[in-house]
């Protein structure tokens, strides 16, 4: 989380670092810091005061790598090859809106379906 000391004077914080050990973490007056293991209750007080401002609290993801299907594709070869998650991502990152609820068989359907050639 990154965070930015809105006072001129200095802020201790302790938070538990990796989950284990407290830590004191020095924050002086109009510094900017990011420290991974910070949280929002640990800092709550003081951004209630309007002490501390949150600037970013995203939290990176790993990058999934795309879903590729194989050359040729049937509804037999996506079944033993993919599970439903991988066909759901594979639906999502080509454009197939599948119904909330689809079962495996529905959405190799929905697949197939946009696979095939127009006019078919």
């Amino acid at each position: 989380m990154k965070i930015k000391n809105k006072t001129g004077r200095l802020i201790v914080l302790n938070f538990k670092k990796g989950g284990k050990q407290f830590t004191a973490l020095h924050l002086g007056g109009g510094v900017e810091l990011e420290e991974a293991d910070l949280k929002e209750a640990d800092i709550e007080w003081y951004v209630k005061r309007g002490d501390i401002e949150i600037l970013d609290t995203k939290k990176t993801k790993a990058p999934v790598d795309p879903i590729v299907l194989p050359e040729n594709p049937t509804a037999e070869i996506l079944k033993d090859t993919f599970k439903v998650k991988e066909l759901r991502q594979y639906c999502k990152e080509n454009g197939i809106d599948v119904p909330t609820g689809s079962k495996e068989d529905d959405i190799i359907a929905l697949i197939m379906d946009s696979l095939a050639p127009a006019g078919e």
